[in-house]
């Protein structure tokens, strides 16, 4: 199984990325860098969790 792993992680630079899909991430990069400021530390979201659903 590793050796499947090694082999796909190789070659994954000359793998084709269709165009609509550079598209996608272009605009999900976009969105993140545009809503840093709104995005909460994982162990404080947790905390709140647990508060909320004691």
């Amino acid at each position: 199984m590793k050796q499947i792993w090694d082999s796909i992680a190789g070659d994954n630079a000359t793998l084709p990325l269709p165009e609509w899909q550079k598209a996608e991430l272009d605009k999900r990069l976009a969105d993140y860098r545009t809503t840093l400021g709104d995005l909460h530390p994982a162990t404080e979201v947790h905390e709140q969790l647990r508060r909320d659903y004691k």
